[in-house]
């Protein structure tokens, strides 16, 4: 906003001053001819008043079709993914999750009665579900692992027999579990500290809490936004099928991932909503008539269509970064739009012909629109980011300035001609 005001009163007063002080040579080509860009605005001027109904009718076939690729845009806000690959920070994740037990975490919060074995074999399902339906889970612990580990060394300690797998497992029923309780608070055995260091880190060991709340870490590789929603999905449904007295909660990065893509499209379509409601207000507050304040915001919905439509087909995902783009096309769309309906009313106060009104608004407007959108080419330079939104962010900027002109110089110029006859003020 503090940009849009300082750019209106250097536009106001300091721009007129520069152009009164200098000296204009009036006999250059700069004045004599016309240049490129103007060229092309002429020429489109006239086969878009030439030919309103067939310019509006392919305009609305190429939005119906971006509309269509609005449904298969993909959501993806894992910072880690943002990086290119052959940069350190994306290299330094894939090594953790290649060789070590990946860089995400999976958390899971249970609260029971931890003395009751019931409760820990519901604990040990989930856990062991976890670990062999998703392959990206590399570790996991939890207060079972450890009542596992104790079970094994209490019968290593008794019966003297090689370390085996099949001793490493929940006791056999309430009585065995007991007397585990008893073998960890025993001062004799040696590794008394340390399993009770274990169960102090997995279960909430406070007096009016003791055993009633437990958690179940995952260490897992780091995955997509559409597959941290996939597996929290699938673990949520696993919990609700399940019939237990235990009560599980799913926590950890991997949730902070499923909540955070809700929350973006959340906000971007309340960004939509709202600033285009407000403007509509403001349109109809300055012109005073309903049919320029919905006309005003016609290339806005057009290009917010072509670009994320555009997104979808061609599989740029959306982010809390490439979300921005929504300021951005809305904040160039109402611009194109006021230029053009400004001068369309004032060729009717200046009493200019209906049947070139559109065509001369369109050539008087369409030049700074054009340039406007040649100058903006220099977001290509993002190309060159490591970061990925940011790539997106400068091409979906160029074609943000090509859609909000297409809008304002084809539809809402196709859409005036067609309605010249009944538009009187």
């Amino acid at each position: 906003s503090f940009g849009v005001i300082w750019a209106w009163i250097l536009s106001t007063t300091l721009l007129p001053s520069l152009i009164i002080i200098k000296n204009w040579n009036l006999d250059s080509k700069t004045f004599s001819q016309d240049s490129f860009i103007e060229k092309i605005v002429k020429t489109l001027s006239q086969i878009v008043t030439g030919s309103p109904k067939k310019m509006l009718i392919g305009s609305f076939l190429v939005v119906a079709i971006s509309f269509i690729g609005i449904w298969f845009v993909k959501v993806e806000v894992n910072v880690i993914k943002f990086f290119k690959e052959e940069t350190n920070i994306r290299k330094s994740t894939d090594f953790i999750d290649d060789k070590m037990n990946g860089s995400m975490s999976l958390i899971v919060q249970a609260e029971g009665d931890f003395t009751q074995l019931e409760n820990i074999q519901s604990l040990d399902s989930l856990q062991t579900y976890i670990n062999e339906n998703f392959t990206d889970v590399r570790r996991s612990m939890s207060y079972s692992n450890v009542l596992k580990e104790i079970m094994r060394k209490d019968q290593l300690s008794y019966e003297g027999t090689v370390d085996s797998d099949s001793l490493y497992r929940l006791p056999d029923d309430q009585a065995h579990l007991r007397e585990l309780f008893d073998f960890t608070i025993n001062p004799s055995f040696k590794d008394t500290v340390e399993f009770n260091n274990k169960i102090a880190s997995l279960i909430d060991v406070s007096p009016q809490n003791y055993k009633q709340k437990a958690l179940l870490l995952h260490q897992m590789k780091t995955v997509s936004t559409q597959e941290a929603s996939d597996i929290a999905n699938q673990i949520n449904n696993k919990i609700e099928s399940t019939n237990s007295q235990v009560k599980f909660s799913v926590t950890g990065l991997l949730i902070f991932l499923k909540e955070f893509v809700s929350m973006v499209v959340e906000s971007a379509l309340t960004s939509i909503i709202v600033s285009i409601l407000i403007i509509a207000l403001i349109m109809f507050i300055f012109f005073r008539k309903i049919h320029w304040s919905i006309l005003s915001v016609v290339p806005l919905l057009t290009a917010v269509i072509l670009n994320f439509g555009i997104m979808g087909l061609i599989g740029v995902e959306l982010s809390h970064l490439t979300a921005l783009l929504t300021s951005i096309i809305i904040g160039v769309g109402v611009d194109f739009s006021i230029h053009y309906i400004s001068d369309y009313r004032n060729k009717i106060k200046n009493n200019i012909p209906v049947s070139r009104r559109n065509l001369e608004t369109s050539q008087d407007v369409g030049y700074p629109i054009m340039l406007d959108v040649a100058s903006n080419l220099g977001f290509v330079a993002l190309l060159f980011s490591a970061i990925i939104p940011l790539n997106y962010m400068g091409a979906l900027m160029v074609f943000a300035m090509i859609s909000t002109s297409f809008g304002a110089l084809i539809i809402l110029s196709s859409i005036l001609e067609l309605m010249k006859e009944r538009i009187v003020n």
